[in-house]
């Protein structure tokens, strides 16, 4: 048996809270391959809105030059408005031009 199979294997044979989390997440040879490749590492996954930041970033700048006031951002992105003055300001600072 190979290396693969016999991982694969494991997987689907494993009674681990956490592989059988990852298989449900994103199925068994996935997991085999995640194994394979960081096992004994400690992995740290990012949540979803550090990694999505830079798009919301875009799209809040992007309504504010369309016109959307301060207030109407807040509410659409569930931020302070000191928090879109913020991601405007630092936008501006990166020398983005207005739309």
């Amino acid at each position: 048996m190979k290396r693969d199979e016999t991982i694969l294997k494991a997987v689907m044979e494993s009674t681990h809270e956490t592989v059988i989390d990852l298989v449900s997440a994103i199925g068994a040879e996935n997991t085999a391959k995640l194994i394979e490749t960081f096992s004994g590492c400690q992995l740290h996954v990012p949540l979803v809105e550090t990694i999505t930041k830079k798009q919301r970033n875009e799209k809040i700048y992007a309504d504010f030059s369309d016109g959307w006031t301060f207030e109407q951002l807040s509410v659409k992105y569930h931020l302070t408005e000191n928090t879109i003055r913020k991601i405007i300001n630092d936008t501006r600072k990166r020398g983005r031009k207005p739309c």
